[in-house]
């Protein structure tokens, strides 16, 4: 692996036309530490901005508990990376299929919606569950 100052130096250097992944674990241990000790509710990591497993160990380290999940790629990685993180599937529009397997096999019940429809299918895929 390649260890560059910044960015910039990375550019220069690489010139890369596919994206690359910058990892700087001092940075993002600082910025979590920082924004759960300042933010007085409960802080959501959006596993779509950075889903590495080191990444989300890490946050879960500094007391980022509940992670927001997308999709049930998102959901099995984070379940299979940090067993006792709470999921919350915040994508608004989800599959019966992808809402039973996240509800019955990984422990999610956090799911966003954004219609009648979306609330039904929710019922449906979790048995009509009250714990939600």
């Amino acid at each position: 692996m390649h260890h560059f100052h910044d960015a910039g130096e990375l550019a220069q250097a690489l010139r890369p036309e596919n994206p690359v992944l910058l990892n700087r674990p001092h940075a993002a241990r600082r910025a979590a530490r920082y924004f759960v000790k300042q933010f007085p509710g409960q802080s959501l990591y959006a596993v779509k901005a950075n889903p590495s497993p080191a990444l989300l160990r890490l946050m879960f380290a500094e007391g980022v508990t509940h992670f927001d999940v997308a999709s049930i790629e998102e959901v099995r990685l984070v379940r299979s990376t940090l067993p006792e993180a709470i999921l919350c599937f915040m994508h608004p529009i989800k599959s019966e299929a992808v809402i039973r397997e996240s509800y019955f096999q990984h422990g999610v019940r956090v799911f966003s919606l954004d219609s009648m429809e979306e609330l039904e299918k929710i019922e449906r895929a979790t048995d009509g569950a009250n714990d939600l």
